[in-house]
């Protein structure tokens, strides 16, 4: 009978709250809207998981471990003495502020987080673990992607209490503790299968012997290279950034973030959270979505940091009416971004390739499931506010603005109207019919944005660069989007405006029904049959 859990994150309770038997823990904090409350559904979801596969398999001693630390890491922080700690070793000098003494004293606990809580998770990682991928998919091998799925568990195990803590980068609580944490796992990791699965063989001689910390820095930093590269990184660098710095201050930040990887439904590969009502065996870490994750989330660290607004919205887009629907146009310019792609780099045109065969498969198998070939719409102009959706559907996995300028037309309309239905079904319903329009006409008064300023100023992207945060807000909304069959004319400004604005406190996910990598296999059964 389970009776440890934490309460599940909805409308009416946002908040971390952990029960034990007839007791509730409540985190509540002064941090309690910061990152905490953004990613407190998958942090729940990610513990409840592990929890329920303790208590269905039987793993009672590590479930008291956990009991223990969450009922203490509560006690303490709300504990008097914890604060007066704080205020007195400030006050005499020890630290220059409150923010750093606090830091000190919760890193302090968490640092001493018991050995068999470490030990538990490695168990756990691997019951649920599923490796599926090669020197193709990524340069991380399979222990590093275990070791990686453990951080991504400790971190929601470390961040509980965070939001009961001042205000403060979560590096500066997190990271110490999870460089020393990665040296835990390595050595339960081996122990695990030198005692416990008598694989002392290769591949404990590996785990034993390599350098985890080197191998994910170094994982860390050539992503975030790449990505500082392919944005805008010489404004930066006359600003005095450069690759080391964005590389080496991201790697310390990405470390610490990674705790919304959770385990994934396997049957349907989706990115439906799991819940207390779920069977935990049906959800797995499935390694090929933890490497899609990493390589999202630093990609979306390089654009916010880069000031690259909405991940990369193309500039100023002039739409000539008289060769619209001209099918060679669209091909002419996917034809001369692959030749200008191929000149730099061949393994990266061919993955561009097969990212694009892979959302073929998906967008057309999601339109035939969802019966929207009979909507009578028959294609899909290209507009900066589609421009703009399927960018952030390609960022999802890890494609960019290059990418979108290989689609052709038919490529380009299916992904248009997957997008419009989608968030149709959420609520955008304004946004949705703008994605399916007939015609875009610049209209002065669409693209207004004097009375929405006290909202644009809330946008993080603004902060970093306002004036051309402006331009490309108003590059999408100064358009009339007009259906010709029905008359009806489109403002999309309030309902874009507001979308930016949840979206960077929950995320809209467009590929969250099914698992991208999964149409491979048609994708390999298709060359089968093409190459006889």
């Amino acid at each position: 009978m389970r009776i440890s859990y934490f309460k599940e994150v909805n409308d009416d309770q946002k908040n971390l709250v952990f029960v034990l038997g007839n007791t509730d823990y409540v985190f509540i904090g002064p941090n309690t809207k910061g990152v905490v409350a953004k990613s407190a559904k998958k942090i729940v979801a990610g513990l409840n998981h592990m929890i329920s596969w303790a208590y269905g398999m039987e793993k009672y001693n590590f479930i008291n471990k956990l009991n223990i630390f969450f009922v203490e890491l509560h006690n303490h922080i709300n504990n008097p003495s914890f604060k007066n700690n704080i205020i007195t070793d400030t006050k005499d000098g020890k630290f220059d502020n409150v923010q750093l003494a606090t830091a000190y004293y919760y890193k302090k606990f968490i640092n001493n987080i018991d050995q068999e809580i470490f030990d538990g998770i490695v168990e756990y990682v691997d019951n649920n673990i599923v490796e599926n991928t090669d020197n193709e998919v990524t340069d991380l091998d399979s222990e590093d992607l275990f070791l990686i799925t453990c951080i991504m568990t400790i971190t929601k195990v470390m961040i509980v209490g965070v939001s009961l803590l001042e205000r403060f980068k979560l590096e500066n609580y997190l990271y110490e503790p999870l460089i020393m944490a990665t040296d835990k796992f390595q050595d339960s990791m081996a122990n695990y299968y030198y005692n416990y699965k008598q694989e002392r063989g290769e591949r404990y001689i590996k785990i034993r012997n390599k350098d985890f910390k080197n191998t994910i820095y170094t994982y860390f930093y050539n992503v975030l290279s790449k990505e500082f590269e392919k944005n805008n990184s010489g404004l930066f660098r006359n600003n005095g950034f450069s690759v080391d710095r964005i590389a080496n201050d991201h790697y310390i930040t990405g470390l610490c973030t990674i705790s919304k990887g959770v385990p994934i439904l396997v049957t349907a590969r989706t990115s439906q959270l799991y819940t207390l009502n779920d069977d935990w065996r049906e959800y797995k870490f499935v390694n090929k979505n933890t490497v899609k994750y990493l390589e999202s989330t630093l990609h979306n660290m390089i654009s916010d940091k880069l000031g690259t607004p909405f991940g990369g919205v193309i500039s100023v887009i002039k739409y000539d009416r008289s060769t619209e629907g001209n099918d060679f146009n669209f091909y002419e310019s996917a034809m001369k971004q692959e030749i200008m792609l191929e000149r730099r780099s061949i393994s990266d045109m061919n993955r561009r390739r097969k990212n694009i065969r892979l959302l073929k498969e998906y967008v057309n198998d999601y339109i035939v499931k969802n019966d929207l070939t009979n909507t009578g719409i028959t294609g899909v102009i290209p507009t900066p506010l589609t421009d703009f959706f399927i960018i952030k559907l390609l960022s999802e996995i890890s494609e960019d603005t290059l990418t979108l300028k290989l689609l052709d037309k038919k490529t380009y309309t299916a992904l248009g109207i997957t997008i419009a239905n989608k968030l149709m079904s959420k609520g955008w319903y304004t946004l949705g019919n703008a994605i399916i329009c007939d015609q875009v006409t610049p209209s002065e008064v669409a693209g207004f944005l004097d009375d929405k300023m006290d909202r644009i100023t809330r946008l993080r992207k603004y902060h970093t660069n306002p004036s051309k945060t402006l331009e490309e807000i108003r590059n999408i909304t100064s358009y009339d989007y007009k259906n010709l069959s029905n008359g009806t004319i489109t403002h999309i400004t309030n309902d874009f405006i507001q979308f930016l604005l949840n979206d960077q406190i929950d995320k809209f996910i467009f590929v969250d029904d099914a698992y991208i990598y999964d149409y491979e296999s048609i994708l390999e059964e298709k060359d089968k049959l093409k190459n006889g």
